[in-house]
This record gives structure tokens, sequence and C-alpha cells, in this order.
């Protein structure tokens, strides 16, 4: 075992064993977990997935889309003549939107599914009232994906909440630490 010297007020040197000083190596390790970076949610990222989720929002639901369409159905009730304007166009360009804004939407979802959110943050920034209206939302407007992904998010915040009111109690019944002087 190597020595290693030490100076002491006096200035006189003595030796001090290297083991009580000596760091352990990574293969002295019995367990090395390596965790993930965490992401938090800053609050201009909620912001910008508030705006996502909110901009899919304002598309209509299927109900309001048969109004939409028996509004601009292709035959007049008294003449049974098409009115003069419409085509097929602006029908392609809202799927097209509605394709657009449901593949936005699932990316936020998958953003939103990879970071960790404190319950805090959630009653911040409101991103989970948001989230739970698109769990609530037909399939046919957000999509199966961005459904499903929106459920499972909403599930493990609930999870979340449980957990933290279960330790909450905990901590309340089992009363303040107090360490004793020594």
């Amino acid at each position: 075992m190597s020595n290693a010297l030490s100076s002491n007020s006096s200035g006189k040197r003595r030796a001090i064993s290297s083991s009580k000083f000596r760091q352990g190596t990574l293969m002295d390790c019995k367990k090395v977990v390596v965790l993930q970076d965490v992401e938090y949610l800053r609050n201009e990222t909620s912001v910008q997935f508030k705006a996502c989720l909110r901009a899919h929002a304002q598309f209509p639901t299927e109900s309001t889309k048969d109004v939409d369409n028996s509004k601009k159905g292709s035959e007049t009730p008294a003449t049974g003549k098409g009115r003069e304007g419409s085509s097929a166009t602006p029908v392609v360009e809202r799927n097209e939107a509605l394709t657009l804004a449901q593949s936005s939407l699932q990316s936020a979802l998958q953003q939103l599914e990879s970071m960790f959110i404190a319950l805090e943050t959630l009653r911040e920034t409101g991103v989970g009232k948001t989230v739970n209206k698109v769990a609530q939302a037909s399939e046919a407007v957000v999509g199966s994906k961005a459904k499903d992904l929106s459920t499972r998010l909403v599930e493990r915040w609930r999870k979340t909440a449980k957990d933290a009111l279960v330790r909450s109690a905990e901590r309340d019944r089992r009363g303040p630490i107090v360490m004793k002087r020594v």
C-alpha cells in the first residue's frame, strides 16, 4: 500500500495511509445505475405545447362536420341545383390541414410523454387540462395515436397525483422528524 505525505500546522510531514482517502473506482462498485437525463417542462415550452393543442382543438368535431357539410350541400332544397362557387378544394385543404395538425399534435404529445412534469408544473401551466380534452375528443378528429398518447399521459399524471397524496398522508401521520442532540 502506498503512503501519501501531508503537512500539519507545524510543518512536519507525516505518512498517511492512502486507503483512508482512496476513492472507489468504477470496477469497485457493485452496482452502477445510470439514469436518463430528465427533461423538465419549462414555461416557454408549455406555452408552445398549449398553442399546438389549442390550434388542433379549433377543428370541428364530427357532429359539427355534418352540420357544416349540410350547410355547404351540393343541392339547395328548393331548386335541386348546386350552389355556385362550391368546389372540393376547400374540403381537400381542410383535410390536409387536419392531417398536419394531427401529426403536430402527436409529436407534441410524444415530447410531453418523454418529460417529467411535476404536479406543481401541471397546475401552473394547465397543460394537463388541454391534454385531457384531447383524450376526451373523438378518434376521428385527433387520430388514434394521439388519443392513445393523451390517455396514457392523463393516467400517468393521475397516478402521480394519487401517489403524492399517499406520501403526503404518510408524512403527516409520522409527524415531524426531530433529530436528538448528542
